[in-house]
């Protein structure tokens, strides 16, 4: 009888340390970009996300049967805040509440809740809605 030497051992050495190498590789690029980039993955995801827009359809006048007008459709706005970035200053708070006609205790009530977004007022007029954009205040959407 031959004897027999073992020819594949060395390939198969090179093919494991191959395979230890990439896994390895792949371990520390995971580690990087979860530790290292997590900013820019955080942007990345963001930019992706689905924003919806609401449009609003112009209702319809009402008439009567003579033709008489019995309702119109009346351009509103309601002002929502993000209670994450609503910081305003005193003087800025001020001229909110007097734009509103609220008092500047009831808006920091409102703004002391739990939720994020909240509606501070309904059915403002355009001339209020262009004043308070004029504040330039972070945190006010209008809807």
């Amino acid at each position: 009888m031959t004897s027999r030497t073992n020819s594949y051992s060395g390939r198969s050495l090179v093919i494991q340390l191959f395979l230890v190498i990439g896994f390895l590789s792949l371990l520390t690029r995971l580690f990087y970009i979860q530790i290292y980039q997590e900013e820019f993955i955080k942007k990345q995801v963001n930019s992706r996300t689905i924003l919806e827009d609401t449009l609003l359809a112009k209702r319809g006048e009402i008439l009567d049967r003579n033709k008489r007008l019995l309702a119109i459709d009346i351009k509103g706005y309601s002002i929502v805040l993000d209670l994450q970035l609503f910081k305003p200053n005193s003087e800025q708070l001020a001229t909110l509440s007097n734009t509103l006609g609220l008092t500047q205790e009831s808006i920091l009530m409102k703004a002391k809740k739990k939720n994020r977004y909240i509606e501070l007022i309904r059915h403002i007029e355009d001339t209020k809605k262009t004043e308070i954009e004029r504040l330039d205040l972070q945190g006010i959407f209008f809807k």
